[in-house]
């Protein structure tokens, strides 16, 4: 035994002193090598950093202040310009509580850390930053409401037209306004890097929508507008052109929407006029009431056939708000203005031997007959000279 341990013992346990020994020193080294790093790389910029776009690799931070107030002089002493498409607005920054805080910004980049993250990226280097700015709420807001009032665009409003028959149909435009929020933070990435920063803006809608307008198109107006419509009537048929129906067609906004009407009266008026044309019906005749040999005679009037006007309305348009593009339609009786049973009421009840009598009753009902003598207007030239002449019938003479 050796101081009291066992011989084999003995040896071994100075040996682990010396190695903890050893250790500890190794281990404080390192530590101090660490520190020292860390003091190193905290005392200047890293290498390949940018501030807003001036390089500040390597510098101290007197240095690093320098270089970035230089380089971005004029943008931090000039006007900051914000922008929406065509249009633009100036506001001075400080009178929109715009504070670039250069020196804070160098110092984020500098100081003593034992962080292995921060020390790590300093070793790196080739750090990108932006200076770091502040906004004070009040002053911002109120720069804003100008702004916001320049680059504000108003929506236009879209029109609907089938004029000649086409699609000439005008689409609305959006409109836009400036978000103040979210241009708040652009302009806190953005600023004293540029002096132009884009605001951000949001759309503004018109009282309808493009949205709306293409839905319309799609569903209404290129159905309406896709061909001709065929009518037949019995035998006969014609065509109507979008020109020719188009006309009748009504299209409004509603809130949001668009919506489409059909105007019958003009419809009816469009097929009725197009049928005579094409020889689809008859006029109607009014009677005839003459005098001659001491008595009255009623020449009878003749009933027209005219295409049914609730048909028409019905099929007509049925035909042209679909891609069935033809309408089956049926004609219906119209009565003369002067009819047989009119005429007749008319008549005197007794036939008198007065020879006049036959004058005497068409001026009784000059107002009903289809024709009747008037006084007649007639202009000379060079003078304008207007005239009456009394038209009178003679004595009616027996056959």
């Amino acid at each position: 035994m050796t101081d009291g341990y066992p011989e084999e013992v003995a040896p071994r346990s100075s040996r682990g002193r010396r190695v903890a020994i050893w250790g500890g020193g190794a281990l404080l080294a390192l530590l101090a090598a660490y520190g020292g790093a860390a003091w190193w790389l905290g005392d200047s910029v890293p290498r390949d950093t940018t501030v807003s776009g001036v390089a500040v690799g390597g510098m101290s931070r007197d240095e690093a202040i320098t270089a970035i107030e230089t380089g971005l002089g004029d943008h931090l002493r000039g006007q900051l310009t914000l922008t929406a498409g065509a249009k633009q607005a100036t506001v001075d920054p400080a009178t929109a509580g715009l504070t670039a805080d250069v020196p804070g910004t160098v110092d984020s980049l500098l100081g003593f850390t034992l962080d292995p993250r921060v020390l790590w990226a300093r070793v790196g280097g080739g750090a990108t930053r932006g200076v770091q700015v502040s906004v004070a709420d009040t002053a911002y807001a109120k720069a804003m409401e100008g702004v916001a009032t320049t680059l504000r665009t108003e929506p236009t409003e879209g029109a609907v037209s089938f004029a000649g028959g086409l699609d000439k149909t005008v689409m609305p435009v959006d409109g836009v306004e400036v978000d103040v929020a979210a241009t708040r933070k652009a302009i806190e990435g953005a600023w004293p890097a540029a002096a132009i920063v884009p605001a951000v803006v949001r759309p503004l809608e018109p009282t309808v929508p493009i949205a709306e307008f293409e839905r319309f198109r799609t569903e209404f107006s290129s159905v309406v507008l896709s061909g001709p419509v065929t009518v037949k009537a019995g035998d006969k048929s014609f065509q109507l052109t979008p020109a020719q129906f188009v006309p009748a067609v009504t299209v409004k906004a509603q809130g949001a929407s668009l919506v489409s009407s059909i105007d019958s009266a003009k419809l009816v008026g469009i097929v009725q006029a197009e049928a005579a044309k094409a020889g689809i019906g008859a006029q109607p005749k009014d009677a005839i009431v003459t005098y001659s040999g001491g008595k009255f005679t009623v020449t009878p009037s003749v009933d027209g056939a005219i295409l049914d006007p609730k048909v028409i309305t019905d099929k007509v348009t049925s035909a042209i708000t679909s891609a069935s593009r033809t309408a089956e339609v049926t004609t219906t009786t119209q009565k003369p203005t002067f009819t047989t049973e009119i005429a007749r009421a008319t008549l005197p009840k007794e036939v008198p031997q007065n020879p006049m009598a036959g004058q005497e009753y068409f001026q009784r009902h000059a107002d009903t007959l289809p024709v009747v003598c008037k006084p007649l207007t007639l202009a000379a030239q060079p003078l304008a000279i207007t005239i009456d002449i009394p038209v009178q019938i003679p004595p009616l003479a027996t056959d």
